[in-house]
């Protein structure tokens, strides 16, 4: 085992640099922490010690006070969060080992920034890898799932030990007469890993003593074809997927032309290259691909609450989830502000404004993209400024006739998530201008205008 760590630490560039090891007390992460001391000195290395308390067991205080103890002795620094897991899993709707290992392993990330971290490490190993596969098979996984750990993760988790069976690592701890403490949740087989562990194992053992070797043969296998796809994958990214402005923007009908499994990568390379989500389930990916060959104009789905996929004439449009988040005008127009014909006004919506003057200019060549005049004597009384409403309408420019504004803002292609932050000007349901989209008939100038209301929309 130890040759096996040391062997490990030579493929990395740690020399000099700072690295963790996860530590729960159990017998793999104290040899792994045992023979990392050991060899820190060889590689120059910075050594500190992370502890996560999950708040499973009445009893987790005292593997950390045992942890602590071995670091103490030793001269390791010691790091310590203690978390509430049951009550993470149950606001999530997750199983306790899915709770436990995002909360796990978002600790290692803080650690990781806030102490300046090189890596961390942690011990899986080679039955852990095996079980993983299984498990993956067993639920219904890609090829990404069947080909278990790998040795580096996301680049920052190792795992030094994932070719070193547990028997070896048990070798290790009794030559060098190593303290551990038993975890008693890994002997209850109500937990799926350890069901699998202590009761489906040891009966495909029975079918192929050699289960371990032929199982990572498979995965090595898988592994090499998954990086081939990925290649291919990422080649398509790069000529048809527009990842800028923090929005994933592909045309439907290059994606739909794709044979099926390089459309799966393509979406969950560009989510990952995007937003870093490397979590995107199977069923996440199949629904934006149905969302993309019905390509429906405005029709969404929601992916783990984090993004929103949209369909948007013809392309869809991945970005972030901002609902709960009160958009640029509707914060700001919770209430109602009258306009007043007989002054001019500036008001300020967040960062932007709306200035409200007369003119006197019918000439309006020069006139900006973000400014629009109305005829002021065709505007009812007690006109105001709000935000959208149900049931609005407005008499498009040069249309001659009634629309919802639902429609108009269609015909104008305004992506559904933009709308809610649009400014209007009506008189009840009645819209007469809506910013930076345009005006109604009804109060457009014309040879009898006397009158001019200038509308101009500006950033702060």
């Amino acid at each position: 085992m130890f040759n096996s760590v040391r062997e490990f630490l030579k493929t990395t560039e740690c020399n000099g640099k700072k690295v963790a090891v996860a530590c729960s007390g159990g017998s793999d992460s104290m040899a792994l922490l045992h023979a990392i001391n050991s060899l820190k000195k060889d590689f120059s290395l910075s050594l500190v010690c992370l502890h996560y308390d999950h708040g499973i067991r009445e009893e987790s205080n005292l593997d950390a006070i045992f942890v602590k103890r071995f670091c103490d002795i030793n001269g390791i620094p010691f790091i310590m969060e203690k978390g509430n897991v049951p009550l993470l899993a149950f606001k999530n709707g997750q199983t306790l080992e899915m709770a436990a290992r995002e909360a796990r392993y978002a600790f290692f990330e803080r650690a990781s920034r806030e102490n300046d971290i090189y890596a961390v490490m942690v011990a899986h190993h080679l039955e852990d890898n095996i079980e993983s596969i299984l498990l993956h098979f067993i639920r219904g996984s890609g090829i990404s799932g069947l080909i278990g750990m790998s040795e580096i993760r996301n680049p920052n988790i190792w795992r030094p030990m994932l070719d070193v069976k547990k028997e070896d690592i048990l070798n290790y701890i009794e030559e060098n007469a190593i303290e551990y403490r038993e975890d008693v949740t890994n002997q209850d087989i109500k937990y799926t890993r350890n069901f699998l562990r202590k009761d489906i194992i040891p009966k495909l053992l029975k079918i192929n003593p050699n289960l371990y070797s032929a199982l990572r043969r498979t995965s090595d296998i898988l592994r090499a074809e998954n990086e081939f796809m990925d290649t291919i994958a990422n080649r398509l990214l790069d000529s048809f997927v527009d990842l800028s402005d923090g929005v994933i923007t592909i045309k439907t009908k290059d994606l739909n032309e794709l044979h099926i499994s390089i459309r799966r990568r393509v979406l969950r390379n560009s989510i990952s290259a995007l937003f870093g989500l490397t979590d995107i389930s199977l069923k996440n990916i199949e629904d934006i691909i149905v969302l993309c060959e019905k390509s429906i104009t405005n029709k969404e789905v929601s992916i783990k609450r984090a993004l929103i996929a949209q369909i948007e004439y013809g392309e869809l449009k991945i970005y972030k989830n901002t609902s709960g988040k009160k958009k640029l005008f509707t914060e700001s127009l919770n209430e109602i502000i009258e306009f007043d014909k007989a002054h001019d006004k500036i008001i300020e919506i967040k960062d932007f404004c709306i200035e409200i003057k007369k003119s006197f200019d019918k000439d309006l060549s020069c006139k900006d993209e973000n400014e629009e005049y109305l005829d002021l004597d065709k505007l009812p009384r007690s006109t105001v400024f709000r935000g959208r409403q149900t049931g609005d309408f407005i008499y498009p420019l040069n249309l001659g006739g009634k629309k919802k504004l639902k429609d108009y803002l269609s015909d104008k292609k305004i992506p559904l998530e933009k709308r809610n932050e649009l400014v209007v000007l009506a008189h009840g349901p009645e819209v007469f201008w809506v910013s930076g989209i345009g005006i109604s008939q009804r109060v457009a100038l014309s040879e009898e205008t006397k009158n001019i209301l200038l509308i101009r929309l500006f950033k702060i």
